[in-house]
């Protein structure tokens, strides 16, 4: 009877110790990257086989992952597969999770929303802090091709002058073109030559020459290599007049664009590809892939994971764990904008509780009998 007294004690330990376990799972279930934990329970024997009760013998760790949320934060990654998140902090010391909330810090580091963990990835094959200062803003860059195309009819009987004509110096200065074109005198036919003059916004000549069309209307040479002179130095320009061709009927309509150059730009977006590598947007409208991955790391068993604070994990020794890039044939792709939520089954947590009460109160009632059975073998010996 003794022992049966024990052996309700030791399972409502191991109940109640079931029933934390459940309510840290229901208390994270809105934790983005937090995985439940499911507790185990052993019996306990003593050398002659007599029954000891019941200990609690540890938890493990769900490995199945959360589904998925989308948040608009293009720093926020969810892996779409296996795989977690590898982070290191201040003291090198390195942690794993599936709960992608990152951000810029401001020294250009890919971090936690604590800001307290670099996130990795790699550059080449080694494992480096992602960082974006090289990529903050792009250089300014000169115009190097101007695209010209639409029609010249030679039953113009003056010039026709395109203005507003937008290009940029090395120093990403816009500088405002004319250009004008003319036919040659002798010109009666499709097949004709016609001159060109730009000038700058001072009406100031910045380059001249001929334009030669076949008899079919079309240019014989689709680029021009120019000089432009303007008072601060040169610039060399390529004309693509590929697209002007000459009628004899009708009016003149010529248009010209730019296809490269423009002032510094800053960052205004960033998106991580499926691959992990980190695609930049500037305010120019041009995009550049930086030169690291995010790496993802993956373990021989997940379910001996040890798990932290803020959904982090750390490896005990005895678990391997293989880094990578994603996107591989084993780990998972990422998805940009989307974060991972716990992997927690409310169903499930409640049908736990349920078998847990019904545990406690009959471990609860082996005890209660146990009492009342020691209680009257007493007031037996005191009647004797």
């Amino acid at each position: 009877m003794t022992q049966a007294h024990f052996n309700g004690v030791s399972g409502l330990i191991a109940f109640s110790t079931q029933l934390n376990n459940v309510s840290q799972n229901i208390s994270n279930m809105n934790t983005p990257g937090y995985k439940g934990k499911d507790s185990f329970l052993k019996d306990v024997e003593s050398n002659n086989g007599m029954g000891l009760g019941v200990s609690y013998q540890g938890t493990g760790t769900r490995s199945k992952n959360g589904d998925s949320k989308q948040t608009g934060n293009q720093t926020d990654l969810f892996i779409n597969g296996k795989g977690y998140f590898i982070l290191k902090d201040s003291k090198k010391e390195i942690f794993y999770t599936r709960a992608g909330q990152f951000k810029f810090n401001e020294e250009g580091f890919l971090v936690d929303q604590s800001g307290m963990y670099n996130v990795m990835g790699f550059n080449g094959n080694k494992l480096v802090a992602i960082n974006i200062n090289n990529y903050e803003s792009l250089p300014p860059a000169q115009t190097t091709v101007l695209d010209v195309n639409g029609i010249l009819s030679t039953a113009e009987t003056t010039p026709y002058k395109l203005n507003n004509v937008n290009i940029y110096d090395s120093t990403g200065s816009l500088k405002s073109l004319s250009i004008s074109f003319e036919k040659q005198s002798d010109n009666t036919t499709v097949g004709s030559k016609w001159s060109y003059t730009i000038t700058d916004e001072k009406n100031k000549i910045l380059n001249t020459g001929v334009i030669n069309f076949t008899l079919a209307g079309t240019v014989l040479e689709q680029f021009l290599d120019i000089e432009l002179n303007f008072d601060e130095g040169k610039q060399n320009l390529k004309l693509d007049i590929g697209g002007v061709s000459v009628v004899s009927v009708g009016n003149s309509s010529v248009q010209a664009n730019a296809t490269d150059g423009g002032p510094r730009a800053g960052i205004v977006g960033y998106n991580f590809g499926q691959d992990g590598i980190l695609e930049i947007s500037y305010n120019n409208g041009q995009k550049k892939k930086t030169s690291q991955a995010l790496g993802l790391a993956s373990f021989s068993d997940e379910t001996k994971l040890i798990q932290d604070q803020n959904a982090f994990f750390h490896k005990p020794e005895n678990v391997k764990v293989n880094y990578s890039k994603p996107d591989l044939e084993y780990f998972g792709k990422i998805q940009g904008g989307y974060i991972e939520l716990a992997n927690i089954d409310l169903a499930q947590e409640f049908g736990n509780i349920l078998i847990i009460q019904r545990g406690y109160q009959a471990s609860s009632r082996v005890m209660n009998v146990a009492n009342e059975m020691l209680e009257q073998l007493y007031n037996s010996s005191r009647g004797g």
